[in-house]
């Protein structure tokens, strides 16, 4: 099988690979808090919003389970990172 370039992934997949590395995605850069075990309900999803309450019960509808659920595991994740990544690591 012939190796693709990016520009091939982006095109069969919507995306370009990223460094399994985080050393070099933070480029080193401490975290502010040490991770620690959280449970999924500790992490408050703003269903009481009602225009996201809107938007989750169209995607729920829309979207096949397996996407809509990826698309809550990518929330949870997102939130509990952003809880010890440096905001200047994304800089």
């Amino acid at each position: 099988m012939a190796k693709s370039n990016s520009s091939d992934s982006v095109a069969v997949h919507g995306w370009s690979a990223v460094p399994a590395d985080a050393n070099a995605i933070f480029l080193g850069k401490p975290f502010l808090n040490r991770p620690t075990p959280l449970l999924v309900d500790e992490i408050k999803f703003p269903s009481e919003d009602p225009v996201v309450a809107k938007v989750q019960a169209y995607a729920k509808e829309k979207l096949p389970s397996k996407t809509f659920n990826h698309s809550m595991r990518v929330f949870y994740f997102g939130n509990y990172a952003a809880l010890f990544a440096s905001y200047r690591a994304f800089c």
